[in-house]
């Protein structure tokens, strides 16, 4: 993102040194897209008054099965095998950008599959205009679309299949990480991505705050640093992100965070009154529905074709489960019950008078 240091990957992954320190490696500036994106190229957010595209449409994009990728390029920080790809619709004239990662490079504690279910649990209880995490998609590209391909990426919950799957998560094209506002004003120096405040005085900053640290907690995030935050400001609009998800759920967290704001717990001084609502008619059948089988693909004459979501079937566990032909993709039964107990949490504190509704 140019002049901007924001949506890097994580940095636990590094050498331990680097670990143990806090430090990271240096990483290029992401280079323009070498062909224009399509305008407007904004993800549309509560109070922006400016021209921009619905989460719904984008989630559109990112699943549409002719994708062409036209460039791509490192994330400007990470170890972990993301790129950014600039990707071209041709059915829509659509061009835009999205953040990739392949499933082969999951490990025991960093897994861009958490990145599709962090963007699901939202789902549950968050307006599209109040989202914190960008759409994001399973994809799987054919040889044909991803070059170049490795063989060892052909391969989904241990099943070999004729397409590299991943995940990709829309690029936002504006906005700074904490340093960065912090260096230009939007946040006060030395503040975190919490200042008491600006949160006092900014309604919509202390909106999107409260829905960004209800979804940290709900997700479990496991390693919040300065540059896993993004803020996109506008006249009456102040909207904040989380770009990377991928340490979250049962992650073992990044030790980091014994020195950081630890945003895995819940720490505003109140939350919207209609978004506490909202998870307090949350069943636990209306969460398991929705994080059981979140993507869905089926073996077809060789192709490995998407499907609507469906139905969990049969008894089945683990993140990638194959029913037959069918490959869905969720959450395991056991990070399941994680969120809902969260979930609940969040209800029972409210009810006791712990947590507390904001008035606007």
């Amino acid at each position: 993102m140019p002049g901007s240091r924001s949506l890097t990957m994580s940095r636990w992954g590094l050498a331990s040194v680097a670990v143990l320190t806090g430090g990271c490696a240096s990483a290029p500036s992401l280079p323009p897209p070498s062909q224009a994106l399509t305008e407007p190229a904004a993800l549309c957010r509560r109070g922006a008054a400016t021209a921009c595209r619905s989460p719904g449409e984008i989630e559109a994009w990112l699943r549409d099965p002719g994708l062409k990728v036209v460039d791509r390029a490192p994330t400007p920080g990470g170890t972990q095998g993301a790129q950014v790809l600039t990707l071209e619709v041709p059915s829509k004239a659509v061009v835009f950008r999205a953040k990739w990662r392949p499933q082969s490079s999951a490990g025991i504690v960093n897994d861009p599959r958490k990145e599709l279910a962090a963007y699901a649990v939202q789902q549950l209880f968050l307006d599209p205009l109040d989202y914190v995490i960008p759409p994001s998609s399973s994809y799987c590209f054919t040889q044909r679309q991803l070059k170049p391909v490795h063989s060892a990426e052909h391969r989904a919950g241990g099943r070999e299949i004729p397409c590299t799957l991943g995940y990709l998560s829309f690029w936002l094209t504006s906005g700074s990480d904490v340093t960065d506002s912090q260096e230009a004003g939007t946040l006060p120096s030395g503040s975190g991505l919490y200042d008491a405040a600006l949160y006092t005085r900014n309604a919509a900053y202390r909106r999107s705050l409260g829905h960004l640290n209800l979804t940290t907690f709900l997700i479990n995030h496991g390693d919040a640093h300065a540059q896993q935050f993004l803020l996109v400001k506008g006249k009456q609009s102040f909207s904040l992100y989380s770009v990377d998800n991928t340490i979250a759920f049962k992650s073992i967290p990044n030790p980091m965070l014994v020195f950081r704001e630890d945003w895995s717990n819940l720490r505003v001084p109140s939350y919207p009154a209609d978004t506490l609502r909202k998870i307090s008619e949350l069943s636990n059948s209306d969460i398991s529905a929705k994080l059981r089988v979140i993507d869905e693909y089926a073996l077809d004459n060789g192709k490995l074709a998407r499907r609507s979501p469906g139905a969990e079937v049969g008894r089945a566990d683990g993140a990638l489960r194959w029913i037959g032909p069918r490959l869905q993709i969720g959450l395991t039964r056991s990070e399941i019950k994680g969120v809902t107990k969260r979930f609940k949490s969040i209800t029972a504190r409210w009810a006791s008078g712990e947590l507390t509704a904001a008035r606007d």
